[in-house]
C-alpha cells in the first residue's frame, strides 16, 4: 500500500497516532484541517498547498506531543515536498513516483521495508486536479485577496485565475513567505525602538524616519492580512511617534482584541486613549494592563496619571505610593505622587509625560 504525495504532505503512522490521542485514528481524522487525510493502514496523510500550512500543523501535532522532523531525522512526522521529497531526513518511509492512468502520474509514499501495492488517495481525489505553486511564480501574480480559506491570485500574462487553499488563519498570503515576514518585522522592531528610546533626542530627518516605518508596518499589516497582532503592534508604534492618536488607538484596540493578555498592548492603548482626552476609555486599558501586571511600575504610573487627570487624586496617590515604597528609585511614579500635590493646590500636571510604555515596547509579539 501506499499514500497520495502532492503539494506539501505530513505523514505519521497509524500506530503513533494511536499512541498519542486518546481517540486514536477516529480522532486525528477528525482534527485534520482540511479534506485531504487518508490512510493505507499504517500511515495517514494529511496534505496542504503552502509549507507555510504544513508547519503550522506540524506545530500543532507537536503541541498534542508528536515529536517535530528535525535535520537530525523525523522520529513520528515527516514533512514531503511533492517535487523536492523528504524536506528533512526520515528514514521509516520510501517514495517514488508512479503512472496513473493516461499519460499522468503522481508521487506516492510507502512504509519502508513494506510493498508498494496500492495508492490510496483521499475521497474525490483525481490526478492533475492540483498543481503546486511555487511562491516565486505567484509573486508574479496579481493577489486578489483571501476569500473563505482561499487565496485568489490571476497570472499577469495569461489572466488565468490560480486559487490556493490556506488552512492557518491570519496566515500572510501564499505569494509571501513566513520567513520573509519575520525578517521584516524584526528590521521594523529594531528602528521603532530606536527611534522610540527616550535617551535618542531626534535628529536629522526624524519625522521622515518615522514616517517610512509607518508606511513600512502599514504594509506589513496588509500583507498579513491585519490578523497579527505584532504587525499592528508596529503600526500602532510609529502612529504613536507620528501623534496619529486615533490610528494608534484604533490599532491597538485590534491588537487588544486579539491577544487579551497582551500587556504592552493595553499600556499602548492607555497612552492613545488618553491623548485623545477619553480618559474613561484609558482608565480601563490602565486597570487591565495593571491586572496583567499588578506590580509593574509602568502600568501602575499609567493608571495613577489617568486617575490623576480625571481629578480621583486620592486613588492615584495610593496607585503611585505602592510602587514608590516597593521602588523609591521609580522616577514616574514619584513624578506622580509630586502631581498629586499640584493638584491638591489647584495647579494641574502635564500628564502625557507621565505615562509611559515598556522600554523595549516595539518587540511586541
Amino acid at each position: 500500500m501506499g499514500v497520495l504525495i502532492e503539494g506539501e504532505n505530513v505523514l505519521i503512522r497509524n500506530s503513533t497516532v494511536e499512541q498519542r490521542l486518546p481517540g486514536g485514528m477516529e480522532e486525528y481524522e477528525q482534527r485534520c484541517p482540511n479534506g485531504t487525510f487518508c490512510t493505507d493502514g499504517q500511515i495517514c496523510r494529511v496534505g496542504f498547498m503552502v509549507r507555510a500550512d504544513a508547519v503550522s500543523y506540524i506545530d500543532y501535532l507537536e503541541s498534542l506531543g508528536f515529536a517535530r522532523p528535525t535535520t537530525e531525522g523525523s522520529p513520528e512526522v515527516a514533512l514531503i515536498d511533492q517535487v523536492t521529497g523528504f524536506v528533512l531526513p526520515c528514514d521509516w518511509l520510501e517514495l517514488d513516483r508512479i503512472d496513473v492512468g493516461g499519460d499522468a502520474s503522481t508521487a506516492v509514499a510507502w512504509v519502508r521495508g513494506t510493498a508498494l501495492s496500492q495508492l490510496v488517495a483521499p475521497p474525490r481525489w483525481k490526478p492533475g486536479k492540483m498543481r503546486q505553486v511555487a511562491t516565486k511564480e505567484l509573486g508574479d501574480c496579481e493577489f486578489l485577496g483571501t476569500k473563505e480559506g482561499v487565496d485568489v491570485f490571476r497570472d499577469k500574462t495569461t489572466g488565468e485565475l490560480l486559487y490556493v487553499g490556506r488552512t492557518q488563519e491570519g496566515a500572510p498570503p501564499a505569494h509571501i513567505s513566513s520567513a520573509t515576514v519575520q525578517e521584516r518585522f524584526s528590521s521594523l522592531a529594531d528602528e521603532l525602538t530606536r527611534l522610540g528610546a527616550p535617551e535618542n533626542a531626534p535628529s536629522g530627518d526624524y519625522r521622515g524616519d518615522v514616517a517610512s516605518c509607518h508606511q513600512r508596518a502599514k504594509q506589513l499589516v496588509e500583507d498579513t492580512q491585519a490578523g497579527e497582532p505584532g504587525p499592528l503592534h508596529l503600526q500602532g508604534i510609529a502612529a504613536r511617534l507620528l501623534e496619529r492618536w486615533d490610528e494608534a488607538a484604533s490599532l491597538f484596540l485590534r491588537v487588544t482584541e486579539l491577544r487579551p493578555d497582551y500587556r504592552d498592548g493595553w499600556l499602548e492603548l492607555t497612552w492613545a486613549f488618553a491623548s485623545l482626552r477619553r480618559f474613561e476609555e484609558a482608565e480601563h486599558a490602565a486597570r487591565t494592563a495593571v491586572e496583567l501586571g499588578p506590580d509593574r511600575a509602568d502600568a501602575l504610573g499609567n493608571l495613577a496619571a489617568v486617575l490623576l487627570e480625571q481629578g480621583k487624586v486620592d486613588e492615584a496617590r495610593q496607585v503611585a505610593q505602592k510602587v514608590v515604597m516597593a521602588d523609591p528609585a521609580d522616577v514616574k511614579n514619584k513624578a506622580v505622587l509630586v502631581a498629586a500635590k499640584r493638584m491638591v493646590s489647584g495647579r494641574r500636571p502635564w500628564w502625557r509625560r507621565l505615562l509611559r510604555t515598556r522600554r523595549d515596547d516595539a518587540n511586541p509579539v
